[in-house]
């Protein structure tokens, strides 16, 4: 920024520079022409003396805008000083009645299907990138300005509120439900075979132990290893058949028997009065409150470091993702129409609610800047323009006089 204004004060000076040596050469030149007797004289006489009059005339009109001439108080100079709080409100009024107008906006977005842009911007895997590379700078200090003990209270606290409200046994009864109208509970049916086989598999020497205990003190060992063998190999057998077989009586048997249970939990009293008691008693449950707040800073450590890794899981997921975006934004007119016209409302209604707001801001800030700082402000950034009017009144001045004095001539 300091650079910038540097130049443009720079830029200024030497604009001033030159009008001022125009100025200066048109005076040099009058002093040593005024006794010349060459014919040609009179003629350039003629041009250097309008040529003065139009440079003191248009520097006297630049001056005023921004100071007093010489510093005496001429009426109508100073005009910037003098007038800042109606400029400052004027210029409200102009960016307010312009540029937020509302049929001004809705006639700028109309032409403009913002949503589609915002598609082909994305289908760029450059423009991800970008995306990306904010997002992993800027997530971090988000997460870092919110100590970990405080963000998991608040985690905490909607959660707790929210799993309150919701009435356990239904809810679960509901999710249930849909696994069976897509058939995805043999799925669950599967994992449960699974985990019989796992259980009987660890606890083999249990059964044993339990069938020796069980056995008459005159069988022989042999008799109740045949005995364990022949429960083993009966329940292993029936696990793997039900597990093979979609048909099998006895997974018929346990689908029934779910969706029986689901049923329940979405209408018994009984379920629902278990549920809303096993609800309670995790929400009350200390040990299971601190284990979720140590594995919600597990994730989020776990989550900041995939992030700041170009060819993580979490990178690769959110590149695909605004991937998706893109495409299905291309691919749905439909839905592309309706995010433009809600965009254009949205933004014509921000528009509309703080027009009068932005307009106060902009004549509030101009009022409350210092009086020379806002002339300085507006001078770097229009005087150098404003010095060429000096140039060409010295230019355009000269040609009338001499002008002028031809016509007198002839």
């Amino acid at each position: 920024m300091e650079i910038t204004v540097d130049k443009q004060t720079a830029s200024l000076r030497k604009m001033k520079a030159i009008a001022a040596g125009l100025v200066l050469l048109m005076a040099v030149l009058l002093f040593i022409l005024h006794d010349l007797p060459n014919p040609w004289v009179p003629a350039v006489l003629a041009f250097v003396e309008a040529a003065l009059v139009g440079a003191l005339a248009d520097w006297f009109a630049v001056t005023a805008l921004f100071r007093h001439p010489l510093g005496i108080p001429f009426p109508h100079s100073a005009i910037l000083a003098t007038n800042k709080e109606r400029i400052g409100a004027n210029l409200g009024i102009f960016v307010r009645d312009n540029f937020l107008d509302r049929k001004v906006i809705q006639n700028k977005l109309s032409g403009i299907d913002l949503s589609r842009t915002a598609a082909d911007w994305l289908s760029v895997k450059e423009n991800r990138t970008v995306i990306l590379a904010r997002v992993s700078r800027t997530l971090p200090i988000v997460f870092e300005s919110v100590a970990d003990q405080a963000m998991y209270k608040l985690l905490e606290k909607g959660f707790r509120a929210e799993l309150r409200k919701l009435e356990i046994s239904p809810f679960v009864g509901k999710m249930l439900s849909l696994l069976i109208e897509q058939n995805q509970h043999q799925r669950l049916i599967d994992e449960l075979l699974n985990i019989a086989s796992e259980i009987l598999d660890k606890n083999r020497n249990s059964l044993r132990q339990k069938v020796e205990a069980e056995s008459p003190w005159f069988l022989p060992t042999f008799i109740d290893t045949k005995i364990y063998q022949k429960i083993i190999n009966n329940i292993e057998t029936s696990l793997a058949e039900i597990g093979r077989d979609p048909h099998h009586p006895m997974r018929r048997q346990i689908s029934t028997a779910f969706s029986e249970f689901v049923v329940k939990l979405k209408s018994s009293e009984q379920y629902r009065d278990v549920g809303e008691v096993i609800k309670n008693e995790l929400l009350n449950n200390q040990e299971i409150s601190s284990t979720l707040q140590k594995v919600l800073v597990s994730a989020k450590g776990r989550f900041l470091a995939e992030l700041g890794m170009p060819n993580s899981a979490v990178h690769s997921y959110l590149d695909q993702a605004l991937q998706r975006i893109g495409v299905l934004l291309v691919e749905d007119a439909e839905l592309r129409n309706g995010i433009n016209s809600w965009m254009v409302k949205a933004i014509t209604r921000l528009a509309d609610t703080y027009r009068e707001s932005a307009s106060n801001f902009i004549a509030e800030t101009v009022n409350s800047w210092e009086t020379q700082t806002m002339v300085d402000k507006f001078e770097l950034e229009i005087g150098r323009d404003l010095q060429f009017i000096r140039i060409n009144g010295t230019i355009v001045g000269g040609l009338v006089g001499l002008t002028i004095y031809l016509i007198k001539q002839l």
